[in-house]
């Protein structure tokens, strides 16, 4: 909880976490999220996960010299996490569902991740809920 806290107030201070916290997902979420260009110092398991590469291009489209070459050579996916206000439905119609899905969850963690910090719910929770959506039209309007 220390470093996940600390991290929240200044991403790079991941730079200073033990290596088990920076392959910790919520850790460097949180990290990313606040800053994008700790993804830097993330555990290269979490620097090609979807979710984590489009919170820190999200954040800050620099993030993209962190990015792993295996995720960087996916142009379209590089073109839409440094998109300010990207169109979830054209970006994601080719895309198999699952990983449009997928992609569209980790886009929007970035802008939903203070509210349920607010309100205290976790993300586990709110997942749940927008992976019943019926339609990525559904998903880009909530």
């Amino acid at each position: 909880d220390i470093v996940c806290t600390a991290v929240s107030h200044d991403g790079m201070v991941l730079v200073f976490a033990p290596e088990e916290m920076r392959n910790h997902e919520e850790v460097v979420q949180a990290a990313v999220s606040q800053n994008g260009l700790a993804l830097e110092y993330a555990s290269p398991r979490l620097r090609e996960k979807t979710e984590t590469v489009l919170a820190a291009l999200g954040q800050n489209p620099d993030a993209i010299h962190h990015v792993l070459p295996i995720v960087r050579d996916d142009h379209r996916m590089m073109a839409f996490g440094q998109e300010q206000r990207p169109c979830l439905l054209e970006m994601l119609s080719e895309r198999p569902r699952p990983m449009a899905l997928k992609m569209a969850l980790a886009r929007i963690r970035m802008f939903v991740e203070p509210l349920l910090k607010e309100t205290k719910t976790s993300w586990e929770d709110a997942r749940s809920v927008f992976r019943k959506m019926n339609s990525l039209a559904e998903l880009q309007g909530a």
